[in-house]
């Protein structure tokens, strides 16, 4: 029986090399993507927080000093939170677009794998018929011996 050889071998190799290093943009692709989403948390939390305190502070004696301040730091945290949300949509467009890499350097080396199981089969047949080959010819002559021993 013949040794199978998958003559695409070194192909395979690289589009599996491709496929880890897709998926390893892709993993921190994610990683970048909850980062930006903890940010963006963090910058509605803190808007929440200023707006509750400058809704407090209508309550008591109005100081026009601490009102700018607040306004202020109220204006910088929608600005923030604002900035946040377009960091976490730029991230999520390279999440997808390293998701998208992924999955179709996933099916050019899945079309690899077909090719080597088609070629492993069809290697499989050939040596299925050498062995008859061998064996009907081992046949014959056991036969031809036989018949001429008789």
């Amino acid at each position: 029986m013949k040794k199978f050889r998958f003559p695409l071998e070194s192909v395979k190799t690289l589009r599996d090399l491709h496929a880890q290093r897709a998926r390893e943009a892709f993993t921190v692709e994610l990683r970048l993507l909850e980062q930006a989403e903890e940010r963006l948390r963090r910058a509605r939390e803190r808007r929440r927080a200023l707006s509750d305190s400058i809704i407090a502070t209508r309550s008591v004696p109005f100081h026009s000093g601490e009102l700018a301040a607040g306004l202020t730091a109220y204006h910088l945290s929608v600005q923030a939170e604002a900035d946040a949300a377009k960091v976490r949509g730029e991230t999520n467009s390279r999440l997808e677009q390293a998701r998208e890499r992924w999955m179709e350097c996933r099916r050019q080396l899945e079309m690899v794998h077909r090719l080597e199981h088609r070629a492993r089969l069809e290697h499989r047949a050939d040596c299925d018929k050498m062995e008859s080959a061998e064996l009907d010819e081992i046949g014959s002559m056991n036969l031809a011996r036989a018949s001429a021993l008789s």
